[in-house]
């Protein structure tokens, strides 16, 4: 398999553990609901809080990217989204639960932007339709199997098991990102002047489409 498909497999199962991530407070809801004695209300709350930080979040994601680096900012979401599922693992109070909640989400909409752009930078010149096609429906992929898996681990371990397996797919996500992604070689740098090789229209059309799936 060529680099740059194996690199894409790589985006793509990496992705799949923000919707996993995401989708599991509506797998273990029950369960969760018997724990802290939530109504369907203060459920829906907390599923919501996952994206609540959006666009405070996603608007400046481009500017933090080019200061630090893409790599690096992925790698920082990546590690607040496991941060946040360890903590939530741990059952504490609601509010504490919550919070956690909030910073898995900040990680999940850093990591989500950027990898976009990943798709873009291997794939600018040559199949982008396609390898964006694939890339986006590792959403639905990771919610689909996090709706398997989560109620099932609920009820054999509480909240806990379920934020713990959650917590070690994401910490696996990292670990193979950091030892197995590597930039293009045609990649523009993302510190300092931003390159304009593509155009900036379709940077944003490709992460529009991407994060709204």
């Amino acid at each position: 398999m060529a680099l740059h498909w194996r690199i894409l497999v790589l985006l793509f199962l990496v992705r799949c553990t923000m919707a996993f991530q995401f989708a599991t407070i509506g797998g273990i809801g029950p369960v969760l609901s018997d724990t802290y004695t939530l109504d369907i209300a203060g459920l829906g709350w907390v599923v919501g809080l996952y994206f609540l930080p959006g666009v405070v979040v996603a608007l400046p994601g481009g500017g933090i990217a080019r200061r630090f680096g893409d790599e690096r900012v992925i790698l920082f979401g990546l590690a607040l989204m496991t941060a946040g599922s360890l903590i939530m693992a741990l059952q504490p109070p609601l509010s504490v639960f919550s919070a956690a909640r909030l910073m898995a989400g900040i990680g999940g909409i850093l990591m989500n932007v950027l990898m976009s752009k990943l798709v873009l930078d291997w794939f600018a010149n040559r199949q982008i339709a396609t390898a964006m096609v694939i890339f986006i429906n590792s959403w639905p992929a990771g919610i689909g199997l996090s709706l398997v898996v989560q109620p099932w681990l609920a009820t054999q371990g509480g909240v806990a098991l379920p934020f713990a397996v959650e917590t070690g797919l994401i910490t696996t996500a990292l670990v193979a990102f950091f030892l197995f992604y590597r930039r293009p070689e045609t990649a523009p740098v993302t510190t300092g002047t931003p390159a304009r090789a593509v155009p900036q229209g379709a940077i944003l059309g490709a992460v529009l489409v991407a994060g709204f799936s």
